[in-house]
């Protein structure tokens, strides 16, 4: 693997497919596609939210594999300042800013949208037969870009000054969104994924520094999120009535993701351990590349397994199926004998879980969800890693590392920029024309489409250096 102390590319791919999943999911076609398309549980055609179906689909998938990045990233952002043997107070600030820059991004963000604003459209005209409604809604999603821009860029010159301009132009857009809108400003406005990102991103870090500054043993914080899980998930403690005063910005329920972000911080701390193999893959037999290819097929055959739930007796071969690929992979991949086991051992308790609770389910959160998804995307962690290596100069490598090592970016390039061109353009017909939902499958090839071209214009803005830092 590259383990490069700043970036590993395996990682900014494998979080770039994440968020591909999560733009793709969120655009495609709403009705006519089967179940595995959509969030198992908010099937179709209602999509209404049913917590007693369980199983897992690909779009379950994506943001439990962006939480296993961020988590392979914490040891590889915080080895500098614990080699440098920097005081905890500096470490915590650094923490706490980030943190904090994250919980005011998701309420930005719940107050920016261009489907936030509600009230009337003040901007509408026809020409040329076509119809432009909602122009200024649009034009509002672009100058909200801009003012995320200027706060979260990474400028060369006069970067306070910068950041100062776009926070202020973000009240400024909040407080129109008040007064035209009626969109009234509330801290629990927020985007909730984002905000569970910031949690358990701040959480994931402390027991880090508890581990590498404090030698707590790495063993002991995964029995501990464990116990947390089950005191969190108790009757006596669901009784209770979380304080409104802590509900805004944080909840229980994200201490779950704890038990998938701990392993890979595990795993991102034996990366470093092992930044001398630099070319491990370059210099493994052809059987090992198939091996490593192979992994994709057995991930779609773990989800399929998850989406129908059928006969325990193939949940037995899997099993039987998850040991063989490990032994196979540790034996041509001897390098990685770690980190294979690591996946396989994830798969295994998963898959033995998965009817304790009633089948996997995303909501409420299942151990079997939690630790299914660690094992499957440890095994997609080495196949983005070896297509880094192999394939390093291909277009869609490029593009889905670059969307990957911008993610905060990519995650709003749709929303904030992308729709609004279209709309304002006129062109949004011709993505969502009478075909879209007449053809859904049709749909999805032009989301797909949609979704790749976001990505390239996230690609294309770190080529002019436009970064994002949050």
């Amino acid at each position: 693997m590259n383990f490069d102390m700043k970036r590993v590319e395996g990682i900014d791919v494998l979080r770039g497919l994440s968020i591909f999943g999560m733009l793709l999911s969120g655009i495609v076609p709403f009705s006519g596609l089967p179940p595995w398309m959509y969030h198992i549980q908010t099937p179709p055609p209602s999509h209404q939210f049913d917590p007693s179906v369980a199983g897992i689909s690909w779009v379950d998938m994506v943001f439990p594999i962006f939480i296993f990045c961020m988590g392979l990233s914490i040891p590889l952002a915080l080895s500098k300042s614990i080699a440098k043997q920097d005081t905890l107070h500096d470490i915590l600030s650094k923490v706490s800013k980030r943190y904090i820059q994250m919980v005011i991004f998701a309420i930005a963000l719940g107050h920016l949208l261009p489907a936030a604003l509600a009230g009337k459209a003040y901007w509408s005209f026809s020409l040329l037969g076509l119809e432009w409604s909602g122009v200024d809604h649009q034009v509002f999603g672009l100058l909200s870009l801009l003012a995320l821009s200027l706060w979260l860029g990474r400028h060369s010159s006069n970067s306070l000054i910068k950041q100062g301009l776009g926070f202020g132009l973000i009240i400024v857009l909040v407080f129109v969104g008040q007064k035209l809108y009626g969109k009234n400003f509330s801290v629990r406005n927020q985007d909730i994924i984002i905000l569970i990102l910031a949690n358990v991103y701040f959480l994931g870090t402390l027991l880090y520094i508890s581990w590498r500054k404090y030698d707590v043993n790495p063993y002991l914080i995964f029995i501990s999120c464990l116990i947390g899980q089950i005191i969190i998930k108790s009757e006596a403690f669901q009784a209770l009535s979380w304080p409104e005063s802590l509900g805004w910005f944080f909840q229980p329920f994200m201490i779950h993701y704890l038990l998938l972000l701990w392993p890979a911080v595990a795993l991102g701390e034996l990366m470093l351990q092992q930044k001398e193999k630099l070319s491990a893959f370059k210099k493994s037999s052809k059987s090992g590349g198939l091996w490593v290819l192979m992994l994709p097929v057995f991930v779609i055959l773990v989800l399929g397994t998850m989406v129908y739930r059928p006969d325990p007796i193939f949940y037995a071969g899997l099993l039987i199926l998850n040991v063989i690929i490990a032994r196979w992979g540790i034996k041509m991949l001897p390098d990685f004998d770690k980190v294979i086991k690591l996946g396989a051992y994830l798969i295994m308790v998963g898959i033995l879980m998965e009817p304790l609770e009633g089948g996997i389910k995303k909501d409420p959160v299942t151990f079997s969800y939690l630790l299914l998804s660690g094992g499957l995307s440890t095994y997609l962690l080495l196949v983005a890693q070896f297509i880094c290596v192999n394939y390093p100069n291909k277009r869609l490598v490029g593009i889905f590392k670059d969307a990957g090592s911008s993610a905060i970016m990519a995650y709003v390039s749709i929303n904030l920029f992308l729709f609004p061109l279209l709309k304002i353009s006129g062109l949004w017909p011709l993505y969502r024309g009478p075909y879209f939902t007449q053809s859904p499958w049709i749909g999805v090839g032009t989301s797909i489409l949609i979704t790749l071209l976001a990505m390239k214009a996230v690609q294309f803005a770190g080529e002019k250096k436009l970064i994002w830092k949050l």
